[in-house]
């Protein structure tokens, strides 16, 4: 009796966790991906706020797509993934460039190890 209690709980406290986790507001996503860039660039702050303006513009666009689930959603993310790209480069500096640029290819990186860790489970 006592361990189906404490399953119970467990349960219940995991449900919550994930259910609170839920998905981020644009807002939340432009300013979280804006205090990365920030720490890994040290960016200044008017390009703190430009930045902020562009990731803001992004994640808006990315949260219009998501939802409207157009049959070419791939090829609209990339266009607005390459604006995104060419914004900030126009604001970043040189050494600033080539840091993001450093950035995306891991990022690109770690998700191409994710997906072959998925490929070898299936």
């Amino acid at each position: 009796m006592k361990r189906l209690i404490l399953i119970l709980f467990l349960a219940t406290g995991l449900s919550t966790l994930t259910y609170a986790k839920g998905d981020k507001t644009p807002e939340q996503k432009a300013t979280q991906k804006t205090e990365t860039l920030k720490k890994k660039l040290n960016l200044t702050a008017d390009q703190t706020a430009k930045v902020k303006a562009i990731m803001l513009t992004q994640a808006t666009a990315a949260d219009k797509l998501k939802k409207a689930k157009p049959k070419d959603e791939k090829q609209q993310k990339e266009a607005i993934a390459k604006q995104t790209d060419a914004k900030l480069n126009a604001v970043f500096t040189a050494s600033q460039k080539t840091g993001y640029e450093a950035l995306k290819a891991e990022k690109k990186e770690k998700k191409a190890e994710k997906k072959a860790a998925k490929a070898k489970k299936a």
